[in-house]
């Protein structure tokens, strides 16, 4: 430990793990800065502004009115995972500069995650028109190309990508892939290794290592590649079922599906399964499919892998995929969206492929597509469907939404999910008297269900029932979750609404009582207080009720409060503000007062209506 620069204390610990350890030390003089480091890791230091960072750390606007503006932007919504937007924003940048090449590549990069491989293809093809060695574009060609069966053109461009530190290792890794795929074992090792030398620890560049040298029956170099990456990625389950595959013995199988812990499991069978697929080892694929949990997609992809070899095999995948259940069944993977087309194709009468194909698409943006893959579906008895289709259909078609809220409804009347959803429909189209008999309906029959409560308590506030919602809001008992504010944002606004009902009935006795409650955080709503809690409009209009019941030092305290919270927080905003602006005059404070106005938000006139 050091004061100012002067160590004042040194000791060697040795202490277990989670072990406290205590002490005093005796500083003088007092206030100098303090600095503590156990070990060479663990440093405190007492100076507050000892970890400041000078560098700008805040989300400006993006300045749109420039091509390289719109590029930004859509790249920032690439980043958050808004990808509609992000192409909607890198095809506004193109239609302003049509050769920019970060969003030439961007936008094919977007299309090839959704499947549209053409569209993506024409765009690379225009970066690469304009700079056939940028490596970006390069590589996103030779991907494509790659899905598109173009494999000459995808070694010709992922091997220009490869000369490129940011893409070599992926680059040499796609091409080994191909390699395997034309079963040149040699040539697939070569790239595999030059990947390794590249990035000692892809995993990917292991497991192509490892399958070539499978088989060319290069036992030994085969197993001791496995033996490295589970070395440095112990969690490797496609290395586990390649050491089985290579020696064939049960406890190595065994030893594999052990190692495989997760929650949906199916998915790291399908994962691992896709490797041997898109690199044309079907046996391999078929194998490890035999053996994974029971999954509709499961069964497609074996359905599919066996249609020329085994076509009995094939009928009989595909019924036992239509038998399954599809609750709780998400496919999502872009390799998926051609799989689930052919089974549509060859069981037109089943609407379960349609169904998730149109997931799929839909979670890859493709809604108009989604659309009409849900839209030819009526056959089905599963209500998810129809609240999934009512999602889908809620703005372009109200009516066909409400009727599929209804069917789901009908369809599993043991189910909550249902009428929550159409609560929400219904309050979006501001048809309140419905919605309160919905959210009453609701509750009746769930009653334990926080959602459906929480329904109720905004079915009633839209309707002004401050009071009945109150009362809901009492009874409520519920866990802290992500979200949870939600409900202590309830709990506030309708004791607030209260208030300010009394207030203006010109009982400021009652009203009192409602607006400090407004400002509570009961610990039975699963949210608690945060540090700067602003409760200035209610603390205001205490302090203006107060005063008209000449209760003088309990208003001068309200908007003491007021005033203090504006002080000590000056950047909190909103109607808070407002009332922190007002509270800094009659303060005598007008030059804080008309700082704190300029990030005010102005409140709802019925409020304003009293604060003046």
């Amino acid at each position: 430990m050091t004061a100012g620069g002067d160590e004042i204390f040194r000791k060697k610990l040795s202490l277990k793990t989670a072990e406290p350890y205590k002490n005093g030390v005796t500083m003088s003089p007092q206030g100098r800065p303090l600095v503590v480091r156990l070990g060479g890791d663990l440093v405190y230091e007492s100076n507050p502004s000892a970890n400041d960072i000078g560098r700008p750390f805040e989300f400006k606007p993006v300045d749109e009115s420039t091509a390289d503006g719109l590029y930004l932007s859509a790249l920032r919504f690439e980043k958050g995972r808004y990808f509609d937007q992000a192409l909607e924003k890198y095809g506004a940048c193109l239609k302003r500069e049509p050769g920019h090449m970060r969003a030439l590549i961007r936008s094919a990069e977007l299309y090839t995650r959704r499947g549209e491989y053409e569209k993506g293809e024409t765009l690379a093809r225009k970066a690469l028109a304009a700079d056939m060695y940028d490596p970006a574009a390069n590589h996103i060609y030779g991907v494509i190309a790659r899905r598109l069966g173009k494999l000459c053109d995808a070694k010709e461009t992922l091997g220009w990508a490869a000369r490129s530190p940011e893409f070599r290792t992926i680059a040499l890794v796609q091409l080994a892939e191909i390699a395997v795929l034309e079963k040149d074992f040699d040539r697939a090792a070569e790239y595999a290794r030059k990947a390794i030398d590249s990035d000692a620890f892809s995993s990917s560049a292991y497991e192509v290592l490892a399958a070539a040298l499978r088989r060319r029956k290069n036992t030994t170099e085969a197993s001791a590649a496995l033996d490295r990456l589970l070395t440095f990625d112990p969690l490797d389950h496609q290395a586990r079922f390649e050491r089985y595959l290579l020696s064939g013995r049960n406890g190595d199988l065994k030893e594999f599906q052990a190692a495989i812990r997760n929650e949906l499991p199916r998915e790291t069978y399908l994962e691992s399964a896709l490797f041997y697929i898109r690199n044309g080892l079907t046996e391999d694929a078929e194998t490890l499919l035999a053996l994974a949990p029971e999954y509709p997609t499961v069964q497609y992809w074996l359905a599919f892998l066996r249609k020329e070899s085994d076509p009995a095999g094939s009928a009989a995948a595909l019924d036992k995929a239509s038998a399954l259940s599809p609750l709780l069944v998400f496919p999502y993977r872009e390799e998926e969206i051609p799989l689930l087309e052919w089974a549509a194709s060859v069981r037109p009468g089943d609407w379960k492929p349609r169904y998730y194909l149109g997931l799929v698409l839909w979670g890859k943006g493709r809604i108009d597509e989604a659309k009409k893959l849900f839209s030819s579906c009526d056959t089905a008895d599963f209500a998810p469907l129809f609240l999934t289709r009512a999602m889908l259909f809620r703005e372009s078609d109200p009516a066909k939404a409400r009727a599929d809220y209804d069917r789901a409804i009908s369809l599993d009347p043991g189910s909550w999910r249902g009428l929550h959803l159409l609560f929400e429909f219904l309050t979006g189209r501001k048809e309140d008297d419905q919605a309160l008999e919905t959210a009453r309906k609701a509750a009746g029959r769930f009653p334990g269900e926080i959602p459906i409560r929480v329904d109720l308590v905004k079915g009633l506030m839209n309707k002004t029932l401050y009071a009945e919602a109150a009362s809901v809001l009492e009874g409520l008992k519920t866990l802290p979750f992500e979200g949870a504010s939600e409900i202590q944002s309830l709990f506030s606004r309708t004791h607030f609404a209260l208030g300010l009902e009394k207030f203006r009935a010109g009982d400021g006795e009652a009203a009192i009582p409602e607006f400090e409650r407004s400002k509570e955080y009961p610990e039975s709503l699963g949210s608690g207080r945060p540090f700067d809690a602003d409760g200035r409009l209610a603390d205001y209009l205490i302090g203006l009720a107060s005063e008209r019941l000449g209760q003088k030092e309990r208003a001068a305290a309200a908007f003491r409060a007021v005033v203090d919270f504006s002080l000590k927080f000056p950047g909190h905003g909103g109607p808070g503000a407002y009332a922190g602006g007002l509270a800094l005059r009659r303060a005598g404070q007008g030059t804080k007062a008309a700082e704190i106005m300029k990030i005010a938000t102005t409140p709802a006139p019925d409020i304003l209506s009293l604060m003046r």
